[in-house]
């Protein structure tokens, strides 16, 4: 697959972790995939899991060690992983409630 989105210029620092996540999408979360958190900052974080995501989908991302903690992002890019065959770095920002 190639890369459907460039990837836009990092203007905050990331924080590396290796955390497990469930990916809810669909009409009332229906669909669900796991995945691990890569690395998180401020406004969004990234995800890697073997199933690429839509531009601009709304997702909600549960952690597997808090699951009551959900939280609502947009999917802002979308690429192949360069350390994981068959998988996908997915780039997912923060929804502001408004």
């Amino acid at each position: 697959m190639k890369r459907t989105s460039f990837t836009p210029p990092r203007h905050q620092p990331r924080i590396y972790v290796d955390l497990p996540v469930r990916v809810r999408f669909g009409w009332k979360s229906s669909e669900e995939i796991e995945g691990a958190i890569i690395d998180i900052s401020e406004q969004g974080l990234c995800v890697r899991c073997h199933t690429p995501l839509r531009l601009g989908m709304e997702v909600e991302v549960v952690i597997s060690t808090s699951p009551s903690d959900a939280k609502a992002y947009c999917v802002t890019w979308v690429r192949n992983s360069a350390s994981t065959p068959q998988a996908f770095d997915i780039g997912l920002e923060l929804k502001v409630e408004g």
